[in-house]
């Protein structure tokens, strides 16, 4: 004998145990499951949840509150067990409780439910006009007037962290810049490394020298190297944050720069590649995302 089974609940068959609606769901499945357990049609208890509603707000604190204590139908936890396992999970909560929390107070002071509903819409519409012309919200605004080149509040933390001499090699080869093209292919044979930086007789920054550059047929062994000298005055700081040094090295071209103590004293202290920069700025970013949503 085979037994048909369906997901669908019968009209007039109340089911156990009671959890939220699945194919009867229209926002979060609580009428649904209320009507699937009581074996009645769901548009009852979606008009007594609105009727309750118009009560101080008080069916949709009560819709709610089922949401998130409810079990889906077809899963095995509620979503309230879920936020101690899901960080995601969590932030959703805390957004639809702040939410639901200030439709109460609006209406609590107002006492007019479409005023309270019509301010919500413009607030909503509002903040998100702002960040798709802006890129950024209304709670980064002062962040940006003083100049931080900020577009949402996660990146506040982690990219200041992340700064240029976080990042920079420190171990670099350097060259007098008033040595010959014939001692620098002695001193720096090719393969040995691709960059090195220029110095003054006061070791102060003075260019970078391409390696394959020095060993290029055209340059004569005779010169001295500061007819190659490249990036004379780009140079970055320690202290510049990740975005500072991908938009630095967006300026000046270049697939490496110097990094110095100050543009003043121009001490070398390190050597950054935009590849490295790069690839630690999109390590960072996948790492915030998985913080987000709360991934392993």
């Amino acid at each position: 004998m085979t037994v048909t089974t369906s997901s669908h609940a019968i009209v007039g068959t109340p089911q156990r145990p009671l959890r939220r609606g699945r194919d009867n769901s229209i926002v979060g499945g609580v009428c649904g499951g209320f009507a699937t357990r009581l074996g009645i049609k769901e548009r009852w208890i979606r008009l007594i949840f609105c009727l309750l509603t118009l009560v101080f707000g008080l069916g949709l604190l009560l819709y709610m509150t089922f949401w998130v204590v409810l079990t889906r139908s077809g899963e095995d936890t509620s979503i309230i067990q879920r936020i101690f396992l899901n960080r995601r999970e969590a932030q959703f909560v805390l957004v639809a409780f702040i939410f639901t929390l200030l439709l109460l107070i609006a209406l609590e002071t107002t006492g007019d439910l479409w005023l309270t509903t019509a301010v919500l819409i413009a607030v909503i519409i509002s903040a998100q006009v702002t960040r798709e012309v802006f890129g950024y919200s209304f709670a980064t605004w002062r962040f940006h007037l003083r100049g931080e080149t900020i577009r949402s509040a996660a990146d506040i933390g982690w990219m200041r962290d992340l700064t240029v001499e976080k990042m920079m090699r420190q171990d670099v080869q350097t060259v007098y810049a008033g040595s010959t093209i014939a001692a620098f292919r002695e001193m720096f044979p090719l393969g040995s490394t691709a960059t090195v930086i220029a110095v003054d007789e006061a070791d102060r920054y003075v260019g970078l020298v391409l390696v394959a550059d020095a060993h290029a047929a055209e340059a004569a062994s005779d010169q001295s190297i500061k007819e190659l000298l490249r990036h004379r005055e780009d140079m970055l700081l320690t202290g510049m944050a990740v975005k500072e040094a991908i938009l630095a090295f967006d300026r000046a071209e270049a697939e490496a720069l110097a990094v110095v103590d100050s543009f003043l004293d121009r001490r070398v202290v390190g050597l950054l590649s935009e590849a490295y920069v790069l690839r630690r700025y999109s390590a960072a970013l996948e790492g915030r995302r998985r913080d987000l949503v709360g991934e392993e």
